[in-house]
């Protein structure tokens, strides 16, 4: 009897992970490819490789719609990976890119942490059906890449991008702890399970 309840209180990992978990760790495995490939200077690269990330990151919660996903799980693991894919790798992204002064590094601190701190309210606020509270940490991984093609195709002078780096990054951490309400955007909806621009 003490054995199964220790097994209840404490359950094997492999009991615990579903289908929609293996493409949250597709997604997390972008988020780390793309800070490689940062550090490598192939900011292209790493930029396709966070808007990947966010695909699977979507995917995920689609599966996990489909298939009636159930229990907390998947949503904190979901929670974990964007907090790397979506508030690390972009930091990183801007750093490698050439934002390196101190007041750069003060930005993505408060990127870094506001990004957490969404994450965080997100698990234990009541979910609603058709919208979220604050920009959803996954729009980072569409919005930032799409920002480096613009200054690129624009060809806007690193002095000036950087600062509209900055702005950026700035404006999305308010966005991001704010209460304003965003459109939930999903096909498949359960009500343990929330997806692609929720988180």
């Amino acid at each position: 009897m003490k054995t199964n309840d220790h097994s209840k209180a404490h359950p094997s990992i492999f009991k615990l992970i579903k289908l929609p978990d293996f493409v949250a760790l597709a997604s997390l495995a972008c988020g780390f490819l793309s800070m490689v490939q940062s550090v490598r200077q192939d900011f292209m690269g790493a930029a396709l490789l966070i808007i990947a990330a966010a695909f699977f990151d979507w995917l995920n919660g689609e599966v996990a719609g489909l298939i009636q996903r159930k229990g907390n799980y998947g949503i904190e693991l979901d929670s974990l990976t964007d907090a790397i894919n979506f508030g690390v790798a972009p930091a990183v992204f801007g750093y490698f890119l050439g934002l390196k002064d101190n007041l750069s590094l003060v930005v993505f601190i408060i990127f870094i942490s506001a990004s957490i701190l969404r994450l965080a309210r997100f698990n234990i606020i009541k979910k609603e059906a058709h919208y979220v509270l604050g920009l959803p940490t996954t729009a980072n991984g569409i919005a930032i890449p799409m920002l480096y093609s613009l200054l690129g195709i624009l060809s806007v002078p690193f002095e000036i991008s950087r600062w509209i780096y900055l702005a950026y990054f700035l404006a999305a951490s308010v966005a991001m702890l704010s209460r304003v309400s965003v459109p939930s955007i999903k096909m498949f909806r359960t009500y343990e399970y929330t997806d692609f621009f929720e988180h």
